[in-house]
């Protein structure tokens, strides 16, 4: 039909499948000699077929194409080929946090009494991404042969992936610096406009991990009144917590990191009065 765009005809269905499987430990103790602190840790498996809802027909900026939520990768005739763990499972987390009062060693000063240490640890497996095309018009048959257009689809689907060339640990390979190189682009190749052979959420970004500290003194001034002083650090060792790389195929930054997860250390003073 003349003028009749292709991406805009949208059939919404409600066929997506998913599944979760956990198993959760935790570990707690009371305050007990000045220490209490609480520790769990959590390992499960998110799996489905498409994992964003339905949004806008603009996705990522491109009104042309159908974002995620509209749009399933790979085959769209073959839901089941597209079944991967979610865009957010975490294999792995971890967390503990702890309160620990310092002992005075028998010292009634002031100074050595009401001194409080206290901290927050996290550490947890980094979240599975999908290398795709969001651009699928070929308009010339040379032009199936490239990376970016021939792993679109012959049939203009939303977001096609490309063919895996290579083995999936050369293409898991990274790079001297991670974040020119998050994966080996070079084990990638075209599948000619059909659907591509490489997998929907097969690669993972980096691990994340974050530790708190802090560390107060509280004095007693009189029988109702108390001052509190503290000093707070957080993400103490100043650890770079990389984001998933750009796995946008023709992206200026394909698999490179621009971005991190969290922020830099910082530090902060603080007093309270409590009367």
């Amino acid at each position: 039909m003349l003028g009749f765009n292709v991406p805009e005809a949208l059939v919404l269905r409600s066929n997506g499948e998913s599944n979760y499987h956990g198993a959760q430990f935790s570990i707690t103790q009371r305050l007990s000699k000045g220490l209490h602190f609480n520790a769990a840790y959590t390992w499960s498996k998110s799996m489905d077929t498409s994992s964003t809802d339905p949004g806008s027909t603009a996705g990522s900026g491109k009104p042309d194409v159908p974002n995620t939520g509209f749009v399933v990768q790979g085959d769209l005739r073959n839901l089941e080929a597209n079944r991967a763990v979610s865009d957010y499972d975490r294999t792995h987390r971890f967390s503990l946090n702890f309160v620990y009062d310092l002992p005075t060693f028998g010292s009634g000063s002031k100074f050595f009494t009401g001194w409080q240490v206290s901290g927050f640890f996290q550490a947890q497996t980094g979240t599975p991404y999908t290398i795709f095309s969001p651009e699928p018009e070929v308009q010339t048959a040379p032009q199936y042969a490239d990376l970016v257009r021939g792993s679109g689809g012959l049939y203009r689907l939303g977001f096609g992936r490309p063919g895996l060339c290579g083995s999936f640990d050369e293409l898991n390979q990274q790079g001297g610096d991670i974040t020119e190189a998050a994966f080996n682009r070079g084990a990638l190749c075209s599948p000619l406009g059909q659907n591509g052979s490489l997998g929907r959420n097969v690669l993972r970004a980096s691990a994340q991990s974050r530790f708190d500290l802090g560390l107060m003194k509280g004095t007693r001034l009189s029988e109702n009144v108390a001052m509190e002083f503290g000093w707070d650090v957080f993400n103490v060792f100043n650890r770079a917590n990389f984001a998933s790389p750009d796995f946008e195929l023709g992206s200026p930054d394909f698999g490179r990191i621009t971005s991190t997860v969290g922020g830099p250390r910082v530090m902060q003073v603080r007093a309270k009065l409590k009367f």
